[in-house]
């Protein structure tokens, strides 16, 4: 079981192994690939698959009443896009158009001022210099990258790192995230990803 598609290549689908690996290896191609390219290829792939593209599940998402809610009780909240591209894969317009969208919904929703945002997918080829300069012109303090790592005091404001924590983590992870054991691993990988980003050649 295999299955071959020209701008992707050929990936077997003989056991859940071969599967994941499969699946890596695609979303990390979409993650390079144009907004209107990766659109054409999910949709490509879903018709050789024989697949339905799921409707988005509501279900995994804060309610707009749960956000005002939180927001009462002092949860921050900040943009990530209206629609989530990477933000370096559209038109520049496009991705000014997306972060204003996604600031105006959320303030008008909360009726607070958005001042954080945090790009999308975050890792060093999915944000620019024209993306933190539209930032900072459309009153955002600081921005949040997908890394992990310390921020000290002269960190760039635009490229803060952070630890995610996700619902399949154990205890014994979150713990190690607390007292900073995942951020050593962190500053090494935050490194090589920059330099991966600067000496990568399009």
């Amino acid at each position: 079981k295999y299955f071959y598609l020209k701008e992707l290549g050929k990936y077997s689908l003989e056991n859940k192994n071969k599967r994941l690996r499969a699946l890596k290896k695609i979303l990390l191609r979409l993650k390079s690939a144009s907004e209107l390219e990766k659109n054409f290829l999910i949709k490509k792939l879903s018709g050789m698959l024989k697949v339905k593209l799921p409707r988005k599940n509501k279900k995994i998402f804060l309610s707009w009443d749960e956000v005002r809610e939180m927001s009462k009780h002092n949860i921050l909240f900040g943009a990530h896009t209206a629609t989530h591209p990477i933000l370096s894969k559209v038109p520049i317009k496009k991705a000014e158009e997306e972060i204003k969208k996604s600031k105006a919904r959320i303030e008008e929703e909360i009726n607070k001022k958005i001042s954080f945002f945090c790009y999308p997918n975050g890792e060093f080829p999915d944000f620019n210099n024209q993306i933190k300069k539209i930032l900072k012109e459309n009153g955002f303090e600081c921005s949040f990258i997908c890394l992990p790592g310390r921020n000290s005091i002269n960190s760039d404001l635009f490229e803060l790192k952070r630890m995610s924590v996700r619902y399949e983590e154990d205890i014994i992870l979150f713990k190690n995230k607390l007292v900073g054991i995942d951020i050593i691993l962190g500053n090494i990988y935050y490194s090589l990803n920059k330099l991966y980003s600067q000496t990568k050649v399009f």
